[in-house]
């Protein structure tokens, strides 16, 4: 699981065309975590996000918002 959600996560900070000077907000980085697609991806129950706080602003029109590092914690329960 921490392989896809990480290859999810990375695909919303990819440069694509329209992304340019635009924010990431938390919202985004949620959505490709409980989402496949359109479908909900299955064993996602809850998310915390440690960081980033807030929503991620580029400082110019003309910057990408980039990525330094990721790392994701799976932890399985069993929810009754």
């Amino acid at each position: 699981m921490e392989s896809i959600l990480t290859t999810a996560v990375l695909d919303v900070f990819k440069r694509k065309t329209g992304t340019l000077g635009r924010k990431i907000a938390l919202d985004d980085i949620l959505d490709a975590i409980k989402f496949d697609g359109d479908s909900r991806r299955e064993g996602i129950d809850y998310t915390n996000i440690l960081s980033p706080t807030e929503d991620v602003v580029p400082t110019s029109k003309l910057e990408y918002v980039g990525l330094r590092n990721l790392k994701i914690d799976v932890k399985y329960t069993d929810r009754r």
